[in-house]
């Protein structure tokens, strides 16, 4: 009796709104699909404002790091002291650890009970040139990393261009067209077309990488020609043996001159002239580092980061000449107020530590090439 009631009474009120009940039984037909799909909007909803939160976050922090690098490309100063070498991309840290040595080669001033290893060194410490290098290097990672993440942004552009600038200063003109090139090729509307356009080095890199291109072949063709293991000179002394490889393809001049005298036996049994805390000199006849062996000579003068344990020709009374004088980075020399050098090679690692134990009252026994 019951269900012949409920079954009269569906009757009656589909008989007075048969409207209302056609939307009753398509929802029963297509609840399952409906449900899906409002779920799927939200979901899609969700996910386009996160993705405009993540380019709105991407942005800010763009532009942030954008004040921060121009800062210290302007100034110099760092806005965070809390940098330190350990910090640094692994590649950087290396060449900072290459160039200094170890913690006891860094004055004694720039140690304390906070700084007992290259790794907790804070970069501003770290003496120019090489801080320039490295916040250059360091500024350079960290803004191509950005740069992928926020190529979607109004940042973007002026990331590319941050890069172009970087690259630029640190002598790497083919990066730095790269990202001049994509300023124009990515973002033809963009206003920085116009300043583009008034740069010199712009125009400058353009001729430059035209040249090198048409250069490139018979470059080539000269490494395969030129494929040979580095010649290396070994100083024997008291103290024990050190070898030093020359650097004879990027200063001929220089590795040529120092080459001719240790053949000629030059070298074999004079004294080091002077031995500071940062430099050990040899290579003058009478011992009191006024005299040379030979006549002044044309110097291979090219920028190289400055780093412990280089051997350089003497050219100090005038950067464009050089005698037989020459002497050695015991450490970084962070007081030298030079900023030219006549560089022959570089003692190995292994070398250092003979190095750094010779005194005054050693000699240099032979200097030997092989």
């Amino acid at each position: 009796m019951k269900k012949q009631k409920k079954q009269q009474k569906k009757i009656v009120q589909q008989e007075q709104n048969p409207i209302s009940q056609k939307y009753i039984d398509l929802w029963n037909k297509h609840q399952k699909t409906i449900v899906t799909s409002s779920i799927a909007l939200v979901i899609v909803i969700a996910l386009a404002y996160s993705y405009v939160l993540s380019l709105q976050e991407a942005s800010q922090k763009s532009w942030e790091m954008l004040s921060d690098v121009w800062n210290i490309m302007t100034t110099g100063h760092m806005t965070s002291s809390h940098l330190r070498v350990k910090d640094l991309h692994a590649d950087i840290a290396a060449s900072v650890k290459d160039a200094l040595g170890d913690i006891h080669s860094l004055p004694d001033e720039m140690q304390n009970e906070t700084v007992k290893t290259l790794d907790a060194l804070p970069v501003s410490n770290i003496p120019n040139p090489l801080k320039n290098k490295v916040l250059r290097e360091y500024n350079i990672k960290r803004v191509e990393e950005q740069f992928q993440n926020a190529q979607r942004t109004s940042a973007a552009p002026w990331l590319a261009y941050c890069l172009a600038q970087l690259y630029f200063f640190n002598n790497q003109p083919r990066q730095a067209l790269y990202y001049y090139n994509l300023i124009t090729s990515a973002y033809p509307n963009h206003p920085l077309q116009a300043n583009l356009l008034q740069l010199q080095e712009w125009n400058t890199l353009k001729e430059e990488m035209d040249l090198l291109e048409k250069q490139k072949p018979a470059e080539n063709k000269k490494q395969e020609n030129t494929v040979e293991k580095r010649r290396v000179a070994v100083f024997t002394t008291p103290k024990g043996t050190f070898e030093v490889e020359l650097f004879e393809q990027e200063y001929p001049n220089n590795t040529e001159t120092f080459i001719s005298l240790a053949q000629k036996g030059c070298f074999n049994g004079i004294n080091f002239n002077q031995i500071s805390q940062y430099t050990l000199h040899s290579g003058c006849p009478i011992g009191n580092g006024k005299g040379s062996f030979i006549p002044k000579k044309k110097a291979d003068i090219k920028d190289r980061m400055l780093q412990r344990g280089l051997l350089i020709m003497d050219n100090s009374e005038n950067e464009e000449e050089i005698d037989s004088r020459f002497m050695i980075f015991k450490k970084y020399p962070m007081v030298s107020n030079r900023k030219r050098y006549a560089f022959v090679g570089k003692v190995m690692d292994k070398g250092m530590p003979v190095v750094d134990s010779l005194t005054a009252s050693d000699i240099l026994l032979d200097v030997s090439i092989r």
